[in-house]
């Protein structure tokens, strides 16, 4: 849903929301602050196990997709650093390094093994 600021939008949303639960229906309230697919799915699973349903084989996929994202960007880390090695002067490989990097250190963006084996926590309290 999509439109002009403060005229109810999200306030509409949870009103549904809230009909839906009270008939028995699995909801899940996803915004703009999930980045990705993942992310959005990875909220969904946390919602769906506040409300007693978990998704084990869908939450096993995303760790798994959240290992493998890591080990590429890692694979793409070594690669870059051989290319400086070999062509010290390519400043768009330094570049390309020094954001790989930034994201393998970003605590918000941890490989999966760290972060997805933790308890699980239902929506924000509205």
């Amino acid at each position: 849903m999509h439109g002009n600021a403060g005229v109810g939008k999200t306030f509409l949303v949870r009103e549904f929301e809230q009909i839906a639960r009270e008939r028995g229906a699995l909801t899940a309230y996803v915004d703009e602050s999930a980045g990705s697919v993942p992310e959005a799915l990875k909220v969904m699973c946390r919602q769906f196990a506040a409300q007693g349903r978990r998704f084990k084989s869908l939450k096993r996929l995303l760790v798994s997709h959240r290992e493998r994202l890591h080990e590429a960007e890692a694979a793409a880390l070594a690669d870059l650093d051989r290319a400086l090695e070999q062509s010290p002067s390519y400043a768009w490989a330094r570049a390309q390094r020094d954001e790989v990097r930034r994201r393998l250190d970003d605590p918000a963006h941890p490989p999966a093994h760290d972060s997805a084996h933790g308890p699980e926590r239902g929506p924000a309290p509205s």
